[in-house]
């Protein structure tokens, strides 16, 4: 499917810039070589948020890109999405509203529909940025690497820019456990189809909300340094923090998760990655605590008890940013 131009689309109300009222440049059908664009597949899995996937889908809509596979795997939502939804099902590739097993079940699901050779999700309350996916395609006709990673904002309900995820590549089970880690936005990584073929075929579904880094993390193990990473410096995507977000109802769950991921896939390492992992698990523990901390004299309580922290970015950071009222006292 190419892509509407923005004035094939409903007109919206109210609302102003991108993906609203401003589109990408609408590429030619063809690449410069005469070769066609790789066909980039995306699925939205979604669940109640009429108020966000509006956005979500023109962003997909609205890229200008000549070949694109776009399916929205609905759970079944009681509020507004169904009808957002129908309002743009004309340039959608499948969609369903049923009940399913979850985010990651959704995510199956338009997968096992997609023939693409480029695949990612995008979450209905998260976007794409305006031209991302040319960007992406361009990088992966030069070089077909297996991950393509580019930045990503984290902005509030109001669009304010509140976080910042840098393009990071990853290669050895050892960068997931440093002490910077692999902080890479979902959205903002694409990922090569054949890569997910020669892993299983399918996202982790026993997993709710790390399915993503569990992914990244069993590529890592698979491959180790043939795996081809290309961290683009463009921004790719944004991430919107809101109350219903997963991020802020449940984090204890995306820790726990993460937890056991990394226990599973480190026991079959030898002895120095397993102790770098109790290490970690130590390192987050104290990161944990040194948040609940108010005071300069219980951060060095803290350090006792956790010394290893003295090399830590975090636990200088933390000290630079404590009012110095809170040191006397």
């Amino acid at each position: 499917m190419r892509c509407p131009s923005l004035k094939e689309l409903p007109s919206p109300e109210g609302k102003i810039g991108w993906p609203w009222t401003e589109e990408s440049f609408q590429l030619p059908d063809k690449m410069p070589d005469g070769s066609l664009w790789p066909t980039i597949s995306i699925v939205t899995p979604s669940y109640n948020q009429g108020q966000f996937i509006e956005e979500a889908i023109r962003s997909v809509l609205l890229q200008g890109y000549p070949n694109v596979e776009y399916f929205i795997f609905d759970g079944a939502s009681e509020d507004s999405s169904v009808a957002v939804i129908r309002k743009y099902e004309k340039w959608l590739t499948f969609w369903v509203s049923e009940k399913d097993h979850g985010q990651t079940h959704a995510i199956n699901k338009g997968l096992s529909r997609s023939t693409g050779n480029v695949f990612n999700w995008l979450n209905s309350d998260d976007r794409f940025t305006q031209g991302a996916f040319a960007f992406v395609a361009e990088r992966w006709m030069k070089s077909k690497p297996h991950f393509i990673i580019g930045e990503a904002d984290f902005v509030d309900q109001d669009g304010k820019v509140v976080g910042h995820f840098p393009s990071k590549a990853f290669r050895n089970p050892i960068d997931f456990i440093s002490d910077r880690g692999v902080d890479v936005s979902q959205p903002a990584a694409f990922v090569d189809r054949k890569l997910i073929e020669a892993l299983g075929g399918s996202f982790a579904e026993h997993l709710n909300c790390v399915m993503d880094y569990e992914f990244y993390l069993r590529a890592v193990m698979k491959l180790r340094n043939k795996l081809v990473t290309y961290s683009m410096p463009r921004k790719l995507a944004y991430m919107v923090d809101h109350p219903d977000a997963k991020t802020s109802r449940i984090p204890d769950s995306f820790r726990d998760e993460w937890r056991q991921v990394l226990i599973k896939n480190f026991e079959s390492l030898n002895s120095f990655y397993r102790v770098c992992l109790f290490f970690y698990f130590r390192r987050v523990e104290a990161q944990f605590n040194l948040g609940k901390t108010r005071t300069f004299a219980s951060a060095i309580r803290l350090l006792c008890c956790y010394p290893e922290m003295i090399v830590c970015r975090f636990f200088w950071g933390f000290l630079r940013q404590m009012p110095w009222s809170k040191i006397s006292k």
